[in-house]
Parts: C-alpha cells; sequence; structure tokens
C-alpha cells in the first residue's frame, strides 16, 4: 500500500496535466489570448519544474520524474503549437484492430526459416 508521501507526487503531476489540458480547451474555444496562453503555459511549466526538481524516495516516484525530466522540453508543446494533439489518443485507437487480431491469432507465428536474416 502507497504511503501519502508516495501518492502526492503523481497527484500532482495529473493536477498540472489537467490544467495543461483545461487550457487548451480553452485555447480552442478562443476564451484567451494568445499572452494569457503564454502566461498560463509558463507558470504550469515553472509548476512542473518545481515539483519534478525535488528528490523522491520511492523508485516509482523517482521513475516517473526522471523520465519526465527527459521528456521536460515536449511536455507542453502542443500547447505553443496550434493543431498539435495533446495525447496520443488517435494513434493508439488507430492501431487498436491490429492489436486486437494480433491477440486473437495468438501472434505472428511465422516460422523463423520464413524470415530474412536481416530481421534476426
Amino acid at each position: 500500500m502507497a504511503g501519502r508521501g508516495q501518492v502526492e507526487f503523481p497527484r500532482s503531476i495529473e493536477a498540472i496535466l489537467q490544467q495543461s489540458l483545461q487550457l487548451l480547451d480553452r485555447r480552442q474555444q478562443q476564451q484567451i489570448s494568445e499572452q494569457g496562453l503564454a502566461v498560463a503555459r509558463g507558470r504550469l511549466e515553472v509548476r512542473m519544474d518545481r515539483t519534478l526538481e525535488r528528490r523522491y524516495r520511492a523508485p516509482q516516484n523517482r521513475r516517473l520524474a526522471n523520465h519526465l525530466l527527459r521528456e521536460r522540453d515536449a511536455l507542453f508543446t502542443f500547447l505553443s503549437r496550434p493543431g498539435l494533439e495533446a495525447t496520443n489518443w488517435r494513434a493508439e485507437q488507430a492501431i487498436r484492430p491490429m492489436v486486437v487480431t494480433r491477440k486473437v491469432w495468438g501472434g505472428n507465428r511465422t516460422s523463423v526459416e520464413h524470415i530474412p536474416k536481416v530481421f534476426w
């Protein structure tokens, strides 16, 4: 069972990301100016940076923080580039039928002899 300190970090990350999606909605509905968007985006980036710079004891939190630090420059790109999707939901939905088919058929089941050596 996770302690209060262990769940605090992912919940604060989730809150920041949810606010960024709300900000995107406001932009799409033309409820915020470009300057207002830039200021709000900057505030979210500062909050994220402060959250990520802390030291976390739980291995899961350290792993998540390290991952987000590596991807930091791309976290809020969708707020600065109009038309860019915030999530990969559409891509995941596009490949879903292929994933279901693979699971139903039990994988590829192609013998190794028929695969060119360049692939293995």
